[in-house]
């Protein structure tokens, strides 16, 4: 069994969920060795409800990377769920923006420099909710 499988944590919230995908000891290592290896996020968080708490996972897991490799590049995908209606998809779209606004501006706080993140968006029919995924490299 790998670090990953072992380390799997899955938190839910209110039907929200933030799901750190690694231990901390787990995202030290894969930043480390620059993500490579794999393509799992460091953090997932959903924002199916409104009110999630998700800045303790979130400072938990930025923190441990930046100790393994201060230099460490951060790619920040907001997933918006595909919408019937271009309204919809506009009302998402802005939702998901928003909420990736406010998470790019803890990581900044946290000590990440804007030239150590990447920052992107994507649809996806897969998704319920707007979500973050943050990945390492």
């Amino acid at each position: 069994m790998n670090i990953i499988s072992k380390s799997l944590i899955v938190l839910l919230a209110l039907g929200a969920s933030v799901l750190p995908v690694m231990s901390p000891a787990g995202h030290a290592q894969q930043a480390q060795r620059g993500g490579q290896g794999t393509h799992l996020p460091l953090i997932v968080i959903r924002f199916k409800d409104p009110n999630i708490e998700y800045q303790k996972s979130l400072h938990a897991v930025i923190l441990s990377a930046l100790k393994a490799k201060p230099n460490v590049f951060f790619d920040v995908l907001t997933v918006i769920p595909q919408a019937p209606y271009e309204s919809m998809r506009k009302k998402l779209e802005q939702a998901g923006a928003v909420r990736t606004q406010e998470i790019v501006t803890l990581m900044m706080e946290m000590g990440v420099k804007p030239q150590q993140m990447q920052i992107r968006s994507s649809f996806s029919a897969f998704v319920e909710a707007p979500e973050v995924q943050i990945f390492v490299r």
